[in-house]
């Protein structure tokens, strides 16, 4: 084997020919057969394989070249995908047959067998551009104070170069210059940038991230004795730009409200952004049910999950108002429910997904207002403003 650029390794037999190799995919659970096959593709077979890497599909495809380009030639390939532990993305270790198929297919099964040690050194190398790319936002961040959107055009563009020009791409800088108004940084005196909260990392094909946050804004009361004046949601992509990793792409989001209050749920989690008027809020717990679709026997809960309610500080017994329900599934569980495993109550549409972090699905269940209670307006404004955010689950 040899690597042949930094998201495929090749197969190569006899005197340098190569016809197969490692790559990483595309992998979405919410997708037919996961999305990942490729274009001009038709399944011959398709079995399920468990490999050191993890369990998959392994699929002999007939594959043929585009109507456009004339050629009508078709060939073989074997695919055995293995998709990435909580990421869209997965392993495609794939193979051209060259002999008999049966015989390629118990030659690529033999290379799965052998395979651990390189995608553990792929696993640790994303381990550590993770870490990269994190401390090259949380840098980033720090420096948005120091550059004043509203100064004169060439102070601006200087003053980006300077503080900006060590965190992302050329490309974004010259965005950013000719269109300032666009761009993070300071805008008033006060409140002013303090730094960027990270609130979710995932990984993106050919080498790149994704890093949701938020800029948190302060005045000099925040700084003293703590809290945000306002918070303003940011999404970057950092990408490695020969040996650096530099922010490529972004997209600011509306302020938030400023006193606004957010949840934490560390078991769990995610934050929830709250407008001001629900703050004394109280958490019920409580779990969700999942039935089997029907069957000699009657329905039977085949699983159950948390569900955690966010409720109004006015609520009472008297005078019940809407909560705002969270379910908590795992990614297993929902899957599961996608494919019509199970179901959760009798409404045609299942449980809508509000985010996720890098464990679990969190989602409104279908119908949840459907008794329409005082203040049931208001929550499907709140959910509007997408309030839930996936975070770091912290052990205990």
């Amino acid at each position: 084997m040899k690597a042949e650029h930094e998201t495929e390794v090749k197969f190569t037999f006899g005197e340098g020919h190569d016809r197969g190799g490692i790559r990483i995919v595309g992998f979405y659970q919410n997708q037919p057969q996961g999305g990942w096959r490729p274009n001009h593709s038709s399944d011959i077979s398709e079995e399920i394989i468990t490999t050191p890497v993890g369990k998959g599909e392994l699929a002999v495809l007939e594959m043929s070249n585009p109507a456009a380009s004339g050629n009508d030639a078709t060939w073989q390939e074997i695919h055995a995908v293995i998709p990435m532990k909580n990421q869209d993305l997965a392993y495609d270790f794939w193979l051209k047959a060259d002999q008999s198929v049966e015989q390629d297919t118990l030659l690529l099964k033999q290379i799965l067998s052998e395979v651990k040690s390189i995608t553990d050194d792929q696993g640790k190398e994303a381990e550590g551009d993770e870490a990269a790319v994190k401390k090259l936002v949380e840098d980033f961040g720090r420096k948005l104070q120091t550059v004043s959107l509203q100064a004169p055009q060439d102070i601006v563009n200087k003053s980006m170069q300077e503080n900006y020009g060590d965190f992302v791409s050329p490309a974004l800088l010259a965005k950013w210059q000719s269109d300032p108004q666009n761009a993070p940084g300071r805008v008033l005196s006060s409140p002013w940038p303090d730094r960027i909260d990270i609130l979710s990392i995932r990984p993106l094909p050919e080498n790149a991230y994704e890093v949701k946050g938020e800029i948190i804004e302060i005045t000099s009361v925040e700084k003293v004795s703590g809290g945000v004046a306002a918070r303003r949601p940011i999404t970057l992509v950092a990408k490695k730009i020969g040996n650096r990793w530099l922010i490529d792409a972004a997209t600011l989001g509306p302020y938030g409200e400023a006193n606004s209050i957010v949840y934490k749920n560390t078991q769990y989690g995610f934050n929830f952004s709250l407008p001001a008027s629900w703050k004394g809020y109280s958490i019920v717990t409580g779990k969700w049910e999942g039935y089997t679709p029907g069957g000699p026997e009657g329905n039977q809960i085949v699983e159950t999950g948390p569900m955690v309610s966010i409720r109004h500080p006015q609520w009472t017994a008297e005078n019940p108002r809407q909560d705002i329900p969270i379910m908590v599934f795992t990614f297993d569980q929902w899957n599961s429910l996608q494919q019509g495993k199970f179901y959760i109550s009798a409404a045609p549409v299942g449980p809508s997904e509000l985010g996720r972090n890098t464990k679990y699905v969190l989602a409104l269940p279908a119908r949840y207002n459907y008794a329409f209670p005082a203040g049931f307006e208001e929550v499907e404004k709140i959910l509007a403003s997408n309030p839930l955010r996936g975070a770091d689950i912290l052990t205990r």
